[in-house]
């Protein structure tokens, strides 16, 4: 599974924090 989050903002990047975690590819823009 392969997420990408736009914006590493105040959602971006707790959203990815919490991916990460999941064992979850993050492309980051």
């Amino acid at each position: 599974m392969t997420v990408a989050v736009i914006g590493w903002g105040y959602v971006g990047l707790p959203l990815a924090l919490q991916f990460a975690r999941s064992n979850v590819r993050i492309l980051g823009r």
